[in-house]
């Protein structure tokens, strides 16, 4: 809650916007971590998984078949990052 109200009067104070709680314009989201916080306004759906690089890199081999470019494809929703270069 104390988050909201500053980041509330933040905005209230630099760009003289109404805040109206109950039926809101747009919103703003605020994540918190240990160095840095992070604000944005809008929320694009992706694939789903953990963010890019969070995890290691892998080597991804693909062969003729379906299985390693799904299980490429499932690697890369988990946040592992292949030599190739993608994505960077």
């Amino acid at each position: 809650m104390e988050v909201s109200r500053t980041v509330g009067a933040a905005i209230v104070g630099a760009l003289a916007l109404p805040v109206d709680v109950h039926t809101p314009a747009f919103t703003i989201g605020v994540e918190i971590g240990f160095e840095h916080a992070f604000v944005f306004g809008e929320i694009v759906q992706g694939p789903g998984g953990l963010p890019v690089g969070v995890t290691g890199r892998i080597e991804l081999l693909l062969s003729g078949g379906i299985d390693s470019p799904v299980a490429g494809w499932l690697m890369l929703k988990r946040a592992w990052r292949t030599n190739s270069g993608y994505p960077r």
